[in-house]
């Protein structure tokens, strides 16, 4: 059994820490850091923190995306690299004393058909049975809304699972494909859900069993700092957030999906899978940037997590 990410918009991620941050204001800058980065890339991180290798499936492009491949070589991944035209972006995170974060985001680099061919062409070819995939972060431009969709339909024939974490369109689209995960947010369900206002729990729960109802296997509802519920067909749980110092929110999502696949990987029980994840996403924000949390304060974390059980 293998692991999988596919990162089709990763980026080189500049965190920049101030004591305070206003807009239309001189800000003075107390440090900055640097990462490799996109939702893929972060998840495998995660997962070598945790000692369980992956496969790094990127699209890269111009001179960052060359960059950013020879460094993840560079550190021993083991990276498949498909072109693109263009440049693989540069985000902007600023963090602020009290933890608050803004994200400035560039679109990244355009893919063509030959590209999206190339990738379903290499999934085809090395996905494996019970091999797990994971499916996470924002498209490129040129890439269609179903792309995410399509692997997981090229997965379902391979007998491979899929975790999902997207938004948009591509989430809305590729719910659709029934992968075997899904870990929406909140705001990516208010979409889902084409409400024009923020879901209630009730709200969240029905349509979190409606999703294991139509063929998805687990649910993972992510709620910040409150924690996250966790719905299949026998249970739903919730687990409770950590009261933790947050140096960046950046990553959090990541380090739970990553928590994830590790817990699937290994056939953890249902009370591990809540407690790892909710532990790794807390390890996470107590980490500058990116980074993923020490897997020693991961296994301090869960057991402290609490875990309320029903609706």
């Amino acid at each position: 059994m293998s692991i999988i990410t596919v990162t089709l918009n990763p980026a080189i991620d500049k965190t920049i820490y101030c004591d305070s941050f206003e807009l239309g204001a001189t800000n003075r800058i107390q440090h900055v850091t640097e990462d490799i980065a996109g939702k893929g890339i972060n998840v495998s991180k995660n997962l070598r923190e945790h000692h369980l290798e992956s496969t790094l499936v990127a699209v890269f492009a111009g001179h960052n995306g060359d960059r950013s491949y020879r460094f993840l070589i560079g550190e021993n991944y083991d990276v498949v690299k498909i072109d693109a035209i263009g440049e693989t972006r540069i985000n902007q995170k600023i963090v602020d004393k009290s933890g608050t974060t803004t994200e400035l985001n560039e679109k990244g680099p355009s893919i063509t058909q030959d590209t999206i061919d190339d990738l379903y062409t290499w999934i085809k070819n090395n996905v494996k049975t019970d091999d797990i995939v994971i499916l996470s972060g924002s498209l490129p431009q040129g890439a269609p809304t179903d792309i995410y969709g399509e692997i997981i339909r090229i997965c379902h024939t391979l007998s491979a699972k899929t975790i999902l974490d997207a938004s948009g369109e591509c989430l809305v689209d590729a719910i659709k494909a029934k992968p075997f995960c899904v870990k929406p947010n909140d705001d990516e369900i208010q979409t889902l859900l084409e409400l024009d206002r923020k879901p209630t729990k009730e709200e969240m729960l029905v349509y979190g069993k409606q999703l294991i109802q139509e063929g998805i296997e687990k649910v993972v509802i992510s709620l910040g700092k409150e924690g996250a519920y966790f719905i299949d067909k026998e249970r739903i749980l919730k687990g409770k957030g950590l009261e933790l110092k947050s140096l960046s929110s950046v990553g959090a999502g990541d380090a739970m999906v990553s928590a994830l696949a590790y817990s699937f990987y290994h056939h953890e029980t249902y009370d591990q899978i809540v407690k790892r994840a909710i532990a790794t996403s807390g390890a996470a924000v107590e980490t500058e940037g990116t980074k993923p949390g020490k897997q020693s304060r991961v296994l301090e974390l869960m057991e402290l997590v609490k875990i309320e059980k029903g609706a």
